[in-house]
């Protein structure tokens, strides 16, 4: 799609700005319907407790971020081989950071700053927060810290 993009561009059919609003209307009007259809089926599914209208949105918004990202990543990129390259790299360093595998506390001192970096720590906290905080679910202390204290999913995942 790059080279028709630049014959189109300059050829004088649209402008750079017009392109890229044009492309993320589109994505965005499938983003809504595949992110409604999917939090439909796993907040109902699933019995989640939170707000369904929160869900949606941090899941709709993480969904648009991605693909921001994914043209951001394709315009620097020089080839499409390289944008395949960097986005998952780019994506997995962020899940690390974002409390999806290292939990906050664990980061190491000299990295926590870049866990703010991160789309995902926000989605995730956001979501977390929405399912588990003041629910009994999430009050229930079933983790444990290294003191052996017991502590809930949200203290547990430094959320609290």
């Amino acid at each position: 799609e790059r080279s028709l993009y630049y014959r189109e561009i300059a050829d004088g059919c649209y402008k750079p700005a017009t392109y890229y609003m044009s492309k993320f209307i589109e994505e965005g009007v499938l983003a809504t319907i595949t992110s409604l259809v999917f939090c439909l089926v796993i907040h109902f599914g699933c019995s989640l407790q939170g707000n369904f209208g929160l869900l949606f949105i941090s899941y709709y918004l993480t969904t648009m971020l991605g693909v921001i990202l994914a043209y951001a990543v394709a315009a620097v990129a020089p080839t499409m081989e390289a944008a395949n390259a960097i986005l998952p790299t780019l994506v997995t360093i962020w899940m690390f950071f974002g409390g999806l595998f290292i939990v906050f506390d664990r980061i190491p001192t000299g990295w926590y700053w870049f866990s703010w970096t991160s789309f995902l720590r926000y989605s995730f906290g956001a979501m977390m927060l929405n399912q588990f905080q003041g629910e009994e679910t999430g009050e229930a202390p079933i983790f444990y810290s290294d003191s052996g204290e017991p502590m809930n999913i949200l203290q547990f995942y430094g959320m609290e």
